[in-house]
């Protein structure tokens, strides 16, 4: 299917949503008068929401039913209706901008319309109780933190990945927007493979980054870019905002089926949508400046809301350094708007552009080299979403999500390449031809141009029904993602290649790459009920992923559970057990074929008209038609105690990850023509002349060939805690702790293989094979974290102190490679002997020195970091906030175990402000 048809089938699609749908829906609404007829073991709410100060009703209030995934948004009187609503307790849930998140419990014994008032406050540094932490999920549901607007801004993130330090285990660092941010979960130390895994969604639409083709080549040896890339890894998080986020979910145990295309958890986040007031916040410190801008206009329930938010950020990392810095400038506009009085439909549509540019300019002092590099990445997203409660037995609840969006990404480097001349060729396929000398010297320069394209679609339906003694809240429904890339891919100009050696390169468009294609089908159980006299919650899914059908026709059943008992009145105790997947991107699908460029002949004459030179150019595929998805099975373990208007929380979590996604180096022998000068026939002014049909000898060599494989295994347990150590009112103070003791083990799943030279042009006979797991590493650490927040309603202001204390750090090899388990020929078989042969002086040329530090234990001491901040409002719309991590520039030079050097620990003593005006 073309790239055009795609786009032109999606824009296609978000038109007749809009047109089709709400006709649909008017035609099939119901009377006002119907909608609170009464059923046997049914009641309805009838409900206003107020501000608490102001007496005012609210509108553009989302009210929820979280047992029951009932939602609606209040009208211009603040009132609300649910109907058919299952008699018992259930928990409702309110959120509005600008205001502090509601949750309360309501009881419904007998069926009848219930007329309630509720009150919401305005988020204020004079509530009694400002919101500056994490908060963990309710028990029964996937274990996750949720993060509100208020902890956001207190914390002065510039950047998604800044706020994983209020998550149990983080390590809080200094902001930095001069490297790809990414986000991993539950491992000592982040990796491409977790943060791969890691989804991040937008307003419930997934940000993709499976056609990120942003690299020079799979195949080359050396496999690294010089501008930055995030590509076979997760999203670059600096490109993301955070001061027009509302809220942030950060999912670390075992999600709902819903979500798919992830292992390690989800970062699910709701920007903000309806009235605000002007708003423009800058934020400066050493390192980088931020300014926003945002406005939130009302314009009748009739007519909907929207809200604008702009945002530019300037980062120079280090101010010696002018010619290195970052850029980014982002915006979103967002429309919502309720239609239909009876059934009424909730929708609301995003359109969000980005840019970004990540570049070292040339130095004029630079006269040697004359490299720059640069990485800018520009695009949009266009997504729409919408909710209704049908209040059809088989339907209570309908919601849909459909997103496009596109960029165009483009990664240039330039440099001086100096050397001695260097035979060329440009053969796109295995063939011996007569090449051309390039120059000594020479500016060279290469552009990656690509244009990602990413469809999603999907469509969610819930109901609620009752039997065997209990109440089950059914959700089902499917999604579709396609992610393509039309861009220009790998150029250069082939007579001034990037780099000169046998492993060459060739350009590539990314256009000819497939589209990868995703369906899932999903169906899940929420149950919830008594057990014994004690209540239990449930939730039980499965999802089924088909992914390319066309080609890898990869199938993946995920199937996933969560388990809450009510052991007392005062403490829960939780399970849960779950497979996610998280399918190849097109980097490791659609890898670039490998050339190898050997010289056969090399007669290099004074004159330039006697030379002659002659490359046999060797084209291998490197696709892996086997290639898998990554799989993690997880595994938990918790209880939730709450004693004196305290809140306790452990979690035990075991987390196995196989098939992770890497290149796999393997050595295969080519085999090519050799001439020697000497039988060559010299003539004067003309080329030599050699015989085609006879040549003086046939080489044999190893090529190192890199392919994607599913090679990486992960494993990763240990136990999180979260304490809400209450407010002690004497002192206008709360406390909370969190940490986490994590063990991590990487190691690769495939042998290792090592190609042993001595440094001379000879190569060894054979390469050796080595055991799958060599240089496998093992991480443990414990860390502590303990927040005081101290405010002071009157005053308007916050202040809060982190004492963060990593109490066990330590890592160890689990394998090094010595000896080996087999050999590869100069055929290309692969013979594999046994340990004692191993250890025999026949394979003495594979045995690999062991450097015997490598075996020694890394271990670290103890280390305290405390950071500050301080929020504080001078007038009622004007905030100021400040903050300082590493207060007492503590730094200390530990001796390494492994090596004996001194490495020194903490960040530096980092400091920033902001200031925030309302109108």
């Amino acid at each position: 299917m073309c790239r055009a048809f795609i786009c032109r089938l999606a824009l296609c699609s978000l038109l007749l949503l809009f047109v089709l749908l709400p006709p649909a829906l008017a035609s099939g609404a119901q009377p006002r008068e119907n909608r609170t007829r009464l059923i046997e073991g049914y009641a309805s709410i009838a409900g206003s929401v107020v501000d608490a100060e102001t007496g005012e009703p609210l509108e553009f209030a989302a009210i929820t039913l979280i047992e029951y995934n009932m939602s609606c948004i209040s009208c211009e009187q603040g009132r609300f209706f649910f109907n058919n609503v299952p008699l018992g307790v259930v928990n409702i849930h309110f959120q509005r901008l600008g205001m502090e998140p509601l949750v309360q419990i309501l009881d419904l014994p007998e069926s009848k319309i219930y007329e309630m008032e509720f009150t919401m406050e305005a988020t204020s540094l004079s509530l009694a109780e400002f919101t500056v932490t994490a908060r963990e999920s309710r028990s029964g549901a996937s274990t996750s933190s949720s993060i509100s607007r208020s902890a956001i801004e207190h914390l002065q993130a510039t950047n998604l990945t800044d706020i994983l330090q209020l998550l149990p285990g983080h390590l809080a660092e200094n902001p930095d927007l001069m490297n790809p941010g990414q986000i991993t979960l539950r491992q000592v130390h982040p990796d491409a493979v977790n943060a791969a895994g890691t989804a991040i969604l937008m307003d419930g639409v997934p940000v993709s980054n499976n056609a990120n083709l942003q690299i020079e080549s799979t195949a080359l040896s050396r496999h690294t870019n010089a501008f930055s890339t995030v590509a076979g890894g997760g999203i670059d998080t600096r490109q993301i905002s955070t001061d027009n986020i509302e809220s942030i979910e950060v999912i670390r145990g075992i999600p709902s089926v819903q979500h798919g295309d992830l292992t390690s958890g989800a970062v699910i986040v709701q920007t903000r949508a309806g009235r605000t007031p002007w708003e423009f916040k800058t934020r400066i410190n050493p390192n980088s400046s931020v300014f926003s801008f945002g406005k939130g206009v009302d314009f009748g329930r009739q007519r909907g809301s929207m809200n604008l938010d702009l945002d530019y950020a300037r980062s120079t990392g280090d101010p010696r350094f002018v010619f290195e810095g970052f850029d980014r400038l982002t915006g979103q506009l967002t429309y919502s708007r309720t239609l239909f009085r009876q059934r009424p439909l909730n929708t609301t549509t995003r359109l969000s552009f980005f840019s970004s540019l990540d570049q070292t300019r040339n130095d004029p002092d630079d006269t040697r080299t004359h490299s720059s590099r640069s990485s800018s990445d520009r695009g949009f997203r266009l997504n729409t979403s919408g909710r209704v409660n049908l209040e059809h037995p088989l339907s209570t609840n309908l919601r849909y999500n459909l997103s496009l969006s596109y960029a165009h990404q483009v990664g240039t480097f330039e440099n001086m390449i100096s050397g001695s001349a260097y035979p060329l060729s440009v053969s796109m396929s295995d063939t011996l031809v007569p090449a051309s000398f390039i120059p000594a010297e020479y500016m060279t320069s290469y552009t990656v141009d690509g244009r990602p394209v990413n469809l999603f679609f999907k469509l969610t339906n819930s109901f609620i029904t009752e039997f065997l003694g209990g109440r089950h809240l059914f959700v089902m429904g499917f999604d579709w993602r396609s992610d393509g890339n039309t861009g220009k891919g790998y150029v250069y100009d082939m007579m001034r290649p990037p780099r000169l050696d046998m492993s060459g390169t060739r350009p590539r468009a990314y256009g000819d790459i497939p589209f990868l294609h995703q369906y899932a089908l999903f169906a899940e159980d929420n149950v919830s009920g008594n057990l014994f006299g004690r209540r239990f919650n449930l939730q039980l899914g499965l999802r089924f992923d088909h992914i390319q059908p066309a080609s890898f026709d990869i199938r993946v059943l995920s199937p996933r559970i969560n388990l809450m008992y009510s052991l007392t009145p005062t403490l829960d105790l939780r399970g849960g057990y779950g497979v996610t997947a998280k399918s190849p991107g097109l980097m490791h699908l659609y890898p670039n074929d490998a050339y190898f460029d050997l010289i056969s002949l090399n007669y290099y004459a004074a004159e330039p008209s006697e030379r002659l030179v002659l490359m046999s150019t060797r084209v291998f595929p490197t696709q892996n038609g086997d290639l898998d998805v990554s799989r993690n099975k997880k595994a938990e373990l918790g209880a939730d105690l709450r004693l004196w208007e305290r809140r306790f929380s452990f979690t035990l979590f075991d987390e196995y990850l196989s098939g992770g996604l890497g290149i796999q180096n393997i050595y295969v022998p080519i085999t090519f023509p050799r001439w020697l000068n000497d039988d060559l026939v010299v003539r004067p002014g003309q080329t030599p002349y050699y015989n085609p049909d006879q040549p003086s000898r046939t080489d044999t060599f190893f090529v190192n060939l890199r392919t994607p494989h599913n090679l990486n295994v992960q494993h990763n347990r240990g136990i999180e805690f979260d304490f809400d150590l209450g407010r002690f009112e004497a002192i206008n103070t709360s406390l909370y702790a969190n940490g986490a003791w994590i063990w991590s083990e990487r190691s690769s799943g495939e042998f290792d293989y090592y190609l042993h030279t001595t440094g001379s042009i000879t190569q060894p006979e054979r390469v050796g094979i080595y055991q799958a797991g060599t240089r496998g590493r093992r991480d443990e650490r414990f860390s502590s974290v303990l927040r005081a927040v101290h405010n002071i309603p009157e005053l308007q202001f916050v202040v809060s102190l982190t004492v963060q204390t990593t109490w066990i750090s330590k890592n160890d090899h689990l394998r090094v490679r010595e000896y080996p388990v087999g050999y590869i020929n100069r055929m290309g078989e692969q013979v594999m002997i046994s340990p004692e042969q191993a250890r025999s002086p026949e394979y003495a040329d594979l045995v690999v020195p062991v450097n015997p530090n490598l075996l020694n234990q890394e271990r670290w001491p103890p280390l305290w970091l405390f950071n500050l901040r301080l929020s504080k409002n001078i007038s009622q719309d004007i905030g100021f906030a400040f903050f300082v991590n590493n207060v007492f520039s503590n730094q200390p030079m530990h001796r390494s175990t492994r090596f004996g050097g001194y490495a020194q620990r903490n960040p530096s003593l980092f400091f920033g402000t902001e200031l925030s005006v309302k109108l």
